[in-house]
């Protein structure tokens, strides 16, 4: 099923040259945005399973089987996921997942793996989770995850089996991640009660941090700053709103280097 989002480029072009009566084209009328296309593409598709494939991205070869085989022979798995390559402007980056597998709802919770090609899962499974939030530019993916992990277990492959493609300019990069990093910001809001309720304040707290030093590293201070207030009014914690003071004073950054070595603070 390939859903073009009212692209300008010679999709249409390509798609007619394909001559194979199981292809679906649907052209929307207007850009209505990822999740939108990806639950026209859901709801459209005849099959059991179901692999959603970004117009720039591509699964390696063996991708569909390795993953499909998993899901045949274990009917409790709902979900396999796998690593990944980004390709970058430097190269290939190799981005192994935390390869966790049954429950991993609370795993979740606490920290997002989510790269959407990576995914193939039981279309009635999707279903039945509501598909991805179409109020969403960014973090639908995040969130359909989670739903699917709150009804059935996950496996992987532990190797990468698909290509993500990140080559952009510096400019286009960072306005990207910036909006995915309010998107995370949103997402973490909506399921604040749950996380504290499953994993208690600490994890909402770690959450908030991660985000914000992000935002600080992309030279986003006003949100960091606002991650770190929200941090404060969800936990109480007096230590956040001082971390958030400290971002204007020009010492935020001296203390995230004091507190973490240099790859704890990569891998932060």
């Amino acid at each position: 099923v390939v859903v073009d989002d009212a692209s300008e480029d010679n999709t249409d072009e390509v798609v007619q040259k394909i001559k194979d009566p199981r292809l679906k084209y649907i052209k929307l009328p207007r850009n209505m945005g990822p999740a939108f296309a990806r639950n026209v593409g859901i709801v459209n598709s005849e099959g059991e399973f179901i692999a959603l494939l970004d117009s720039d991205d591509y699964f390696l070869p063996e991708k569909i089987e390795k993953q499909v085989s998993i899901l045949k022979a274990n009917s409790r798995i709902g979900l396999v996921y796998c690593d990944v390559f980004l390709e970058t402007n430097e190269g290939m980056i190799y981005r192994q997942m935390p390869r966790l597998k049954g429950y991993v709802y609370k795993n979740l919770l606490m920290f997002n793996f989510v790269y959407t090609p990576t995914l193939i899962f039981r279309k009635n499974l999707a279903m039945q989770v509501r598909m991805f939030d179409e109020a969403k530019k960014y973090g639908d993916d995040i969130k359909f995850v989670i739903s699917m992990a709150r009804i059935t277990e996950f496996d992987y492959v532990p190797e990468p089996l698909c290509v993500i493609n990140r080559k952009t300019s510096n400019i286009r990069l960072t306005l990207k991640r910036k909006e995915a990093l309010e998107s995370l910001i949103k997402v973490t809001e909506e399921m604040k009660s749950e996380i504290i309720r499953e994993l208690g304040k600490e994890t909402i707290l770690l959450r908030y941090n991660r985000i914000a030093w992000n935002m600080y590293e992309i030279g986003d201070k006003r949100g960091a700053i606002k991650c770190l207030l929200l941090s404060f009014i969800s936990t109480k914690n007096i230590k956040e709103l001082l971390k958030a003071l400290s971002i204007p004073l020009g010492i935020y950054e001296k203390y995230m280097k004091l507190k973490y070595p240099p790859e704890k603070l990569e891998e932060f």
